[in-house]
């Protein structure tokens, strides 16, 4: 049987409401979603997924749902506003403010800040728009695993967490978390490399660029480490870097690995001269090398 997008949404909004965790296909993969004003739904999202004390992501409907919430600076809003679109993570207000309907405690709990953003697709902004009401938004994936970023893969891998299910027909080509942002003296510091931000190039801008003996460069391909995993490629006179793959502890994030390496070789149609990795004998990362 097949559903308009509005009776679809409805139900989703339902199933929110009714304190149920929502594996919805976002930009770069999806992510599960719950309501973020009911501590029971997070509790059961935190038992299922094994995440018993990091933070919780937030997406809010817009800017100034927001600001009932967290202290927003003009750089922030800028960034909240940019096409990279990331977490970025605010200090909640210190005063009272008055807030219709307050946040779950256990959002984040201990914590002075909150990790928020915005809609980041028009699937998003949909269901936000008829939410109301900030929801949590986490990578839907199993502990230690890629998110998942087809329905098929989700719906057997997610099984355990999510209650239902909101896809759409937008293929993704690799799994991307969102990125995860904070401000320093106003200034961006990116925490998260991922989603709107990677690949990212940076040139080589140390005093070696000016000696002849280093004006050209071998192309370097770096494997990283065991643990916020990225890699690494240096052409000429940059550098590329990975979006952020993960832990590498379960088969499943080594084999996101190998496939970055893969993608980023062909992508940038490169063969490395030399491969860089980490002295450990266990990392995966290592092992690859």
């Amino acid at each position: 049987m097949e559903f308009g997008i509005a009776a679809l949404l409805e139900s989703a909004v339902a199933i929110l409401k009714q304190g149920k965790i929502l594996a919805l296909k976002g930009l770069g993969g999806f992510q599960l979603v719950v309501d973020a004003c009911n501590p029971n739904a997070i509790a059961t999202l935190r038992e299922r997924k094994g995440r018993p004390h990091k933070p919780l992501a937030l997406m809010y409907p817009r800017l100034d749902s927001i600001r009932q919430y967290c202290e927003v600076s003009e750089a922030a809003t800028a960034l909240l506003s940019s096409p990279q679109g990331p977490i970025v993570l605010l200090p909640k207000h210190l005063k009272n403010v008055s807030i219709q309907v307050p946040l779950a405690q256990n959002i984040a709990p201990g914590s002075l800040s909150l990790g928020v953003m915005l809609p980041a697709t028009p699937l998003h902004h949909l269901l936000l728009q008829q939410h109301g009401t900030p929801l949590v938004a986490t990578s839907g994936n199993l502990s230690g695993e890629p998110i998942c970023i087809d329905a098929q893969s989700a719906r057997w891998r997610l099984i355990t967490i999510a209650d239902a299910f909101l896809s759409h027909n937008r293929s993704i080509q690799r799994p991307v978390d969102d990125s995860v942002v904070q401000l320093v003296r106003s200034q961006p510091q990116i925490l998260r490399l991922a989603r709107g931000y990677a690949p990212k190039h940076s040139l080589f801008t140390n005093s070696l660029s000016t000696n002849s003996s280093f004006t050209t460069r071998p192309c370097v391909l770096a494997l990283g480490a065991q643990l916020k995993s990225a890699i690494a490629v240096s052409t000429g006179d940059e550098i590329i870097l990975s979006q952020h793959i993960g832990d590498l502890s379960t088969p499943g994030a080594i084999a996101q690995l190998k496939k970055t390496v893969r993608d980023f070789l062909s992508l940038y149609r490169i063969e490395p001269d030399a491969i860089a990795c980490d002295q450990h004998p266990d990392y995966a990362s290592t092992h690859l090398a």
